[in-house]
């Protein structure tokens, strides 16, 4: 198996972006838990259009010479404060460096959830509300995942 490392994989995600088409990638790591989970859930990225970038997105950009997928959660003139779902810290960018939005969500079990739609939009709002109980929220739900898979192997 080859590896690619990840600022060529990304150059390339950027060309194609930029030439108009959408993106299929394999979410990885936990930052957007529990919307996203790493390995078991695909993304479709198309192209960001810097003027329609809208608070509740969620956005692969450029970050410390990583590439993060997050979620807007405001927006002041230039500047975007994103954060992950699964984590306590925000990220500042521009909307230069927003590469790609997610207009979809693919299940493992092939279920295709295509962005933004309703469900989506008050999964996003009732999690902004629960921002002071998410870290509870999240520790509880990474001990019951990890509880269920444990026992099912078993």
């Amino acid at each position: 198996m080859k590896v690619i490392p990840n600022n060529l994989f990304f150059s390339e995600i950027e060309k194609i972006l930029s030439a108009g088409e959408n993106v299929s990638i394999t979410v990885k790591g936990r930052s957007m838990t529990p919307l996203l989970r790493s390995g078991r859930d695909v993304v479709v990225l198309s192209s960001a259009d810097e003027k329609s970038l809208a608070v509740g997105q969620i956005v692969l950009f450029r970050y410390n010479d990583r590439h993060l997928l997050h979620r807007i959660i405001k927006i002041d003139a230039e500047k975007l404060v994103i954060q992950g779902d699964g984590v306590r810290s925000t990220e500042i960018a521009t909307r230069a460096d927003v590469i790609g939005v997610v207009v979809a969500i693919i299940r493992k079990s092939g279920k295709k959830i295509t962005l933004p739609n309703r469900w989506e939009n008050l999964y996003f709002r009732l999690w902004l509300l629960l921002k002071p109980f998410r870290r509870y929220l999240l520790t509880t739900y990474r001990r019951l995942n990890r509880f269920i898979s444990n026992n099912i192997r078993s």
